[in-house]
């Protein structure tokens, strides 16, 4: 594989991550109880594979991604939106992390 494919591959993947970073980070959030830290050490370990793709990425000469995508963007903005509605329900913010 080139570096350049090796970049773009690494780079959706950092993408991604970003992504669940951002989701459990919301669910920490929005999480009242035993879910809190658990949510919290989900967005803390991906946060650190984020930092070691993005570090190959720069050992390859590239540029790393640093943003989630406007998929996960939308789809954190229904989860803030549900929550409103069905008041914090713990149930409800699990339902919804495990279907980002």
């Amino acid at each position: 594989m080139s570096n350049d494919t090796d970049i773009s591959t690494l780079n959706s993947l950092i993408k991604t991550t970003l992504d669940s970073v951002k989701g459990f980070e919301d669910a920490a959030e929005d999480s009242e109880g035993r879910f809190t830290s658990l949510f919290a050490g989900f967005a803390s370990d991906r946060r650190a594979v984020v930092s070691r793709l993005q570090e190959e990425v720069r050992r390859l000469g590239g540029n790393p991604e640093d943003d989630s995508s406007l998929l996960a963007a939308a789809h954190r903005t229904f989860m803030n939106l549900k929550q409103l509605v069905v008041s914090r329900d713990e149930k409800a913010i699990v339902e919804e992390v495990e279907r980002g």
